[in-house]
């Protein structure tokens, strides 16, 4: 899968030249059970939605 590919990610995340928006469901409790199923440890896109909330990078789309 590419979203537990570091290197794949990488590549996919870095080709934006001026903007990146991801849209999916961090933190819909279905996705992280699913998510769960698939590898047991932080998956690469765990790791990046955790530097992403720290750099208070998440927007809700409550307030879009």
């Amino acid at each position: 899968l590419l979203l537990d590919d570091a290197s794949r990610l990488n590549v996919a995340l870095t080709r934006a030249k001026c903007k990146l928006v991801l849209i999916g469901c961090a933190g819909a409790e279905h996705c992280r059970s699913n998510e769960a199923k698939l590898n047991t440890e932080d998956s690469v896109l765990e790791q990046m939605l955790t530097v992403l909330q720290g750099m208070s990078a998440i927007v809700p789309v409550s307030s879009l």
